[in-house]
């Protein structure tokens, strides 16, 4: 009987050396701090608090959403105007819906854009934010449309409107340094132009929105919130970058109202420039 050639013991690898282990355990760790971080933004883009019987037709509103838009009609709204709003890049649209049932409860037709990938991020994506915009105007074509956005949909918003202000009644921008280069120059613009600007926004501050007054027309409206931040513009978590608020979310969002009903009764006659300081 033949014997078996005994089979030699596996041979073990040899120890990495000290700094490679070091690399790879740094490198572990950053996986998992990049993993960690990404999953904390976009629960905190999350929306918040929002009551979902907002997103529900009563007696006065009714409320309709499909994959690209979410509309809140008053049943009474006559020839009002209607308001077509952008959200932040990478937000829940539906952070917005308080602000904008607001808004709709105070008669005036609202359409809530929902941004490809939640910002748009390309050329195509954006041209597709182009054509949801056209979809709400046509939507009544006979009516007086204004178009808002708030941080990256106020880029988006600047953007359109300076190839498409003729469609628009008034451009209200929102929480965002945009227009900031010739590719949305508003300055030779004859459309209303009003932005809202929060004097503890750390994302869109406000000094940073008088830099580039330049691209906007000079009969701007400013309205500056004394105390308000970035992301309390909606219904989200905090935001990198941002500074806390001096006053409640429900006060910021009542003044942000207030100025989005403003420029929507006043779309009938042109807006004189000027300055609206908000206090706290």
């Amino acid at each position: 009987m033949k014997r078996r050639p005994r089979s030699s013991p596996p041979t073990e690898k040899p120890p990495l050396p000290g700094w490679r282990r070091r690399v790879r355990t740094l490198l572990r760790a950053q996986a998992v701090l990049g993993v960690g971080f990404v999953g904390w933004q976009f629960s905190s883009f999350q929306a918040k608090d929002v009551d979902p019987k907002l997103l529900e037709s009563d007696a006065r509103i009714e409320v309709r959403s499909d994959e690209a838009l979410t509309t809140f009609t008053p049943k009474t709204a006559g020839k009002n105007a209607g308001l077509v709003f952008l959200p932040g890049g990478m937000v829940d649209p539906d952070a917005y819906v308080p602000l904008l049932r607001s808004v709709a409860e105070r008669g005036h037709p609202v359409a809530l854009v929902r941004l490809p990938w939640r910002s748009a991020p390309t050329a195509a994506m954006a041209e597709d934010v182009g054509v949801q915009i056209e979809k709400a105007l046509d939507s009544d074509p006979t009516r007086k449309w204004v178009l808002a956005g708030h941080s990256r949909g106020g880029a988006l918003a600047a953007k359109y409107a300076s190839r498409n202000g003729s469609r628009l009644a008034a451009l209200v921008l929102v929480g965002t340094t945009h227009p900031k280069d010739t590719s949305s120059d508003l300055s030779a613009s004859k459309i209303p132009v009003t932005k809202i600007v929060g004097t503890e926004d750390g994302v869109a501050p406000e000094a940073r929105s008088r830099e580039n007054a330049r691209f906007l027309p000079p009969t701007t409206q400013w309205v500056v919130i004394q105390g308000g931040n970035h992301a309390q513009f909606g219904h989200y978590g905090p935001q990198l970058g941002d500074r806390p608020a001096s006053i409640t979310r429900e006060r910021q969002q009542t003044q942000t109202a207030d100025a989005l009903v403003n420029v929507l009764r006043a779309t009938g006659s042109a807006l004189s420039g000027g300055e609206l300081r908000i206090l706290r």
